[in-house]
């Protein structure tokens, strides 16, 4: 409860009636090379699966259904505030939609390097 407090009270609604998801996971994976060459946006969203943070940086793994994806959000990136808020706020489980572009770690795992992300559905024990 208290987590979902912490999204509310930055503004951000916890359960909103829309989303604007672009691609589905499983298309998003298929077109990863053209969608990195090009760098257009991608908008994907999906259920938390795994969350990793490491300092400046975290890594989720997103699932919708289709597929699964990792996200990848960089502090310096997606800002202070935005940042702190998905470190104390967001749990596996979450539902979350992630914009960005295509990125490849250094282990060469096909990702999305988010710009923006929103709760869809916080989950509630």
């Amino acid at each position: 409860m208290r987590k979902l407090e912490l999204i509310k009270s930055s503004g951000m609604d916890p359960f909103p009636s829309d989303s604007r998801r672009t691609h589905e996971i499983v298309a998003y994976a298929a077109a990863h090379d053209a969608f990195l060459a090009s760098g257009e946006p991608a908008t994907l969203n999906g259920r938390i699966r795994a969350f990793r943070a490491h300092g400046g940086s975290v890594f989720a793994d997103i699932e919708d259904g289709t597929g699964t994806a990792q996200t990848y959000f960089k502090q310096d990136e997606i800002g202070d505030e935005v940042f702190t808020l998905l470190v104390d706020a967001v749990d596996s489980g979450d539902f979350i939609e992630v914009c960005g572009t295509a990125f490849v770690t250094k282990t060469g795992q096909q990702s999305i390097k988010a710009s923006s992300w929103r709760m869809l559905a916080k989950s509630l024990l």
